[in-house]
């Protein structure tokens, strides 16, 4: 028997068995509608398909996007050599439910393939938009690694979300559970006859989905990489998955996505017609051009303080109105801060916290209220630290170790009852004083009057000036070769609960 005879009959066989289940199903109420066949042509079958062209970028108005690239020398054991990396995000207007799940995918890869893989010598992440059709919009990761051995890595993951509201469905989420084996094989037999996959290799179900391409045909077109199947050649092929097997696969969501593709005509949509022509998108309308920030591997982060003159921006009394727009001055230098919040902003301001934790900024605990800690009782010391700690994990996944009290205020007893809550303690060497000064220059000058590396600058992010001034302080110390780290990338693992941190060389 030849090869592509072996997967006909494997075929055949698999249509023989669900028939005789239909069959045995039905039996009490339509016997003599049951029948066996083992013709290919009559049964849907995927096929082994041409890459499919992304959606040209230009044509998708209203994106924001970012891209960083930077390199990370050697350091022995933990990095034997050398790393080079490009990152590129994206975001939509009015889906920030959407935006998160991308900011978090590409999070996640960049850690997966540079972090975790200490061996990776270059990694790039790329976005595109493989389908963007009537009120479906899918925006794609590519992440591509390379090791010190040249073996490489690639891995895709695609979301789908639609014009009219900020869903998130990851492409496997679309097909149902219960259905993937079964789509899995089909695309198995696909590989196989085209001598790209071996008799007895298979493709993985729980990675063939990843990255499935819909269209106005209700077909699935899925890109198999060779993380999901040990491919000859090793690259990556796509696949065709007909209609009249998709669509009974689907699951909820993966119905809610097909619903808002393009309707076609009945004829276009049995293929009796010529080619149709290129499907709309809706288009994108909800809202300005959303800020997004390229994630970044940690192993950039690592600055060493004891080398290189450090400087630490940090900013007390936030979220505020006035955040965001620091937050953008903060982007535009690609410069992090730490910025120390307070409970009951949080709560009027979240989306500030959250773009603060996802653009790499480190944050701490500046109490739910903003009390003097001196002048009240070790319960109420906890619960101003604990609730705050709670919302800021609620918000961001991490919880911060690191507070400054209200008025840099502590006694012996509210040291004690800090480093019983594991918090470091955050004091400051340089005060701009910016809630007197309210303005820009004065707050520059303050900031910068005795320059020296270990410095704490404490400032807010409650006034409308702060923005300004940061750029200018930025300037300043950057001309300088100064470098900008957060409070846990100038401490590093030293930090230890109950420890006043006043500078990098000024800490008891």
């Amino acid at each position: 028997m030849t090869h592509r005879s072996t997967i006909r009959h494997a075929r055949a066989h698999r249509r023989i068995l669900a028939a005789i289940a239909a069959c045995a199903v039905s039996v009490p109420l339509m016997c003599s509608a049951c029948t066996l066949s083992t013709n290919d042509a009559a049964d849907p079958t995927a096929t082994v398909a041409s890459m499919p062209r992304p959606v040209d970028t230009a044509t998708v108005t209203g994106l924001g996007h970012d891209s960083r690239h930077g390199t990370v020398p050697a350091a022995p054991p933990k990095r034997p050599a050398a790393l080079t990396w490009e990152t590129q995000m994206v975001a939509v207007p009015g889906h920030n439910g959407f935006n998160e799940a991308l900011q978090h995918a590409g999070t996640d890869l960049v850690t997966r393939h540079v972090d975790d893989a200490p061996n990776t010598t270059e990694f790039h992440l790329a976005w595109s938009i493989p389908a963007a059709t009537g009120q479906v919009l899918a925006i794609r990761l590519s992440a591509d690694a390379t090791a010190a051995d040249k073996t490489t890595a690639h891995e895709t993951q695609t979301f789908y979300t639609l014009t009219t509201s900020d869903v998130t469905v990851a492409s496997t989420d679309l097909i149902a559970p219960a259905h993937r084996a079964a789509l899995a094989n089909h695309i198995t037999d696909a590989l196989r006859e085209k001598s790209v996959l071996d008799e007895d290799a298979s493709v993985d179900a729980d990675k063939a989905f990843t990255d499935i391409i819909l269209t106005p045909k209700h077909e699935a077109i899925a890109v198999i990489t060779p993380d999901a199947a040990p491919l000859t050649p090793k690259k990556s092929v796509a696949v065709s998955i007909p209609a009249a097997l998709v669509e009974p696969a689907l699951s909820a969501d993966g119905k809610r996505i097909v619903a808002g593709l393009p309707a076609l005509s009945k004829a276009d949509k049995n293929g009796e017609t010529a080619a149709a022509a290129p499907a709309s998108f809706a288009g994108l309308t909800n809202g300005a051009v959303p800020a997004v920030r390229a994630p970044r591997p940690a192993a950039d982060d690592a600055v060493d303080c004891s080398a290189v003159p450090c400087v630490a921006l940090t900013y007390d009394d936030g979220p505020s109105e006035y955040t965001p727009q620091l937050l953008d001055v903060l982007h535009a230098h690609d410069v992090h801060a730490t910025f120390f919040t307070i409970g009951r902003q949080i709560e009027a301001h979240p989306d500030a916290l959250k773009r603060e934790a996802a653009e790499g900024h480190a944050v701490g605990i500046h109490t739910w209220t903003h009390p003097d800690l001196t002048k009240v009782s070790d319960p109420q010391i906890a619960q101003e630290i604990t609730s705050t700690a709670d919302k800021i994990a609620s918000l961001t996944g991490t919880r911060p170790s690191i507070t400054r009290p209200p008025y840099g205020s502590v006694n012996d007893r509210v040291i004690g009852q800090l480093k019983n809550l594991g918090q470091g303690i955050i004091l400051w060497n340089v005060d701009t004083e910016d809630w007197r000064n309210k303005n820009s220059r004065t707050v520059l000058a303050r900031a910068t009057a005795n320059p020296h590396a270990g410095q704490i600058i404490l400032m807010h992010d409650s006034h409308s000036y702060g923005p300004e001034a940061t750029g200018e302080i930025i300037d300043f110390f950057t001309q300088r070769g100064y470098h900008f780290v957060t409070i846990p990338q100038m401490f590093g693992d030293d930090m230890t609960p109950g420890t006043r941190y006043f500078g990098f060389t000024d800490r008891h």
